[in-house]
Order: C-alpha cells, then structure tokens, then sequence
C-alpha cells in the first residue's frame, strides 16, 4: 500500500467522471496543495507529469483534483490510461518555525509532524518501488 499516492485505472477501470478529469473524493493528506502532483500514463507507457496549471486541487469540503481537459491546456484522459494523484513534500525548509516565547498552536505543531510524516513515507514509497 503506497501512503503518498493513489492510482487510478490500474485495471483500465476509470469512471466516466474520472475520464472527464475529476478524481475525488481521494483521502491523499499533504502540508500544502502545492505538493500534489498528478501524473498520467498512457497503455503505450507514455508518461506525462502534469504541470500544476493542468489541474486544479479543491479541499472543501473533501480533496478533489480536477484534470483540465486538453481544450483547457490539459490533457484527455483515455478509459486505459493509469492517473497518479500523489504528493512530494518539500524538506529543504521547515513548514513552521517556532521562536522562545512564541504561542505553539496545535496546528502549526501538527503541520510540522505531518511534514516530517509525510518525507519519511514518501521516502518509503521510493524504496518499495525501486
């Protein structure tokens, strides 16, 4: 089981809405949805990775991600194609940062553990698939 992504038509059984690009409700969790990605793969094994201006991510009031189609700059999904929703979390740089004194605030404590969470499975993610 991946924990940093979740693919879609693995059996060539995409939804007549996922065709259309809509992929919810998807329980994929991130830090900032700026780090979700989305990938298509055609049956000939063309991968494409889509730029973050090729879709759009909703979190209210459940995780959506809608797939503009080619028409809109996108690209059109095929019934065959595998879609990968997933995330890469940045660590080059803390999401929060704390200061003596300051007020810690359950969800700036909560963001920070879920950044460091979210490394350590997509780092596992990697290994299990190389």
């Amino acid at each position: 089981m991946a924990f940093s992504y979740i693919d879609y038509g693995t059996s060539g059984d995409l939804t007549s809405a996922q065709q259309g690009g809509l992929f919810t409700p998807t329980t994929l969790k991130f830090v900032s949805s700026a780090d979700v990605f989305v990938t298509r793969t055609t049956i000939a094994g063309v991968k494409t990775t889509l730029s973050a201006s090729q879709f759009t991510v909703t979190t209210s009031p459940s995780l959506s991600v809608q797939v503009k189609t080619a028409a809109q700059g996108g690209v059109d999904i095929a019934a065959s194609d595998l879609i990968r929703v997933g995330r890469v979390t940045p660590i080059t740089e803390l999401s929060r940062t704390f200061t003596d004194g300051s007020v810690l605030k359950a969800s700036d404590m909560n963001t920070q553990n879920s950044q460091f969470l979210y490394s350590v499975q997509e780092s596992k993610d990697n290994t299990d698939s190389s």
